[in-house]
């Protein structure tokens, strides 16, 4: 009984009674129940525990956490300081539940606006890698290196003063992301995966704070998260559909309109803009799917 006593208070303390007389009288009712008694058990008063303090601190940090999480999209800078408050989340589901719901607060990059030219002609329309790199380093707080610029337009500008290798290469999104400070992880190599593959692989880094962009040949996308039916993701170009191997195609329609040249990283995109956003892929299409790879990105 005192077992079952001991655990009660626990389990009272940790929901948040504030009071240490109703967190004990709360106790004390329950344990009477037990023995068959109203009366409240007697117990000297100074062995009654104390509730934890609450500091100011405490409440403005929970206060400005909620109100950015309450927004549908955070910019680098604002993500940035919900990932510092998000970390000093002690208790680690908790914790893990906060950096998965902020996957979705990243904000959505077309390709198709990119401004990068070569030989005098836009090249958005190749540029799926650096694209969802973009969208990589905003959720890790990453800031656009030219703020005048698209984000993936300044990664560009960054390959190329650099000298690195192609973009559509490893070593080339792979080179700018490591030059803006961040580490790359390769998950998998060419092949298929099955549901509990992605939930034992995959979700484990986007719960601690890691953003996962992968190829399913000849194409880039960010992978945003994942529900009971299906793999999400941020398709950069639009809505892509998955076949059997690596073949792949596109819904009817799914192709994200072009941008305007020149219209600037603070543009609101259209819906006809953004249809890849938040694109969700079957659990049974991607199983039968090989990725080319899937890499992590983490600060």
């Amino acid at each position: 009984m005192l077992e079952q006593a001991g655990t009660y208070l626990s389990e009272a303390w940790d929901e948040g009674v504030e009071t240490a007389s109703g967190l004990w009288d709360s106790a004390a009712s329950t344990v009477g129940g037990w023995f068959g008694g109203s009366e409240k058990a007697s117990t000297p008063a100074q062995t009654r525990p104390q509730p934890r303090p609450q500091t100011t601190q405490t409440v403005q940090t929970n206060t400005e956490l909620q109100a950015l999480m309450s927004r549908a999209r955070l910019n680098p800078e604002e993500i940035k300081r919900a990932r510092a408050l998000i970390a000093q989340e002690r208790d680690e589901r908790r914790r893990g539940d906060l950096y998965e719901a902020l996957q979705a607060k990243v904000k959505y990059h077309n390709q198709r606006d990119n401004d990068s030219t070569s030989d005098g002609a836009r090249i958005g329309d190749v540029m799926c890698n650096l694209t969802s790199l973009a969208m990589c380093l905003t959720y890790l707080g990453v800031p656009n290196p030219n703020p005048q610029k698209q984000f993936e337009d300044s990664l560009e500008d960054i390959r190329r003063a650099k000298r690195l290798p192609a973009r559509t290469t490893r070593d080339g999104w792979g080179g700018v992301a490591r030059e803006v400070g961040v580490q790359v992880d390769i998950l998998a190599e060419a092949g298929r995966h099955r549901k509990e593959w992605w939930e034992q692989t995959v979700l484990p880094r986007l719960r601690s704070g890691q953003s996962v962009m992968m190829s399913i040949t000849g194409h880039i996308m960010r992978v945003q998260g994942m529900t009971a039916t299906g793999l999400v993701v941020d398709d950069p170009y639009g809505r892509s559909t998955l076949g059997s191997g690596t073949t792949r195609g596109w819904e009817r329609g799914g192709s994200n309109a072009r941008g305007a040249a020149n219209q600037g990283p603070n543009t609101e995109l259209t819906a006809d803009q953004r249809k890849g956003e938040d694109h969700e892929y079957p659990w049974a299409d991607v199983a039968q799917h090989s990725m080319l790879w899937i890499a992590a990105f983490r600060v």
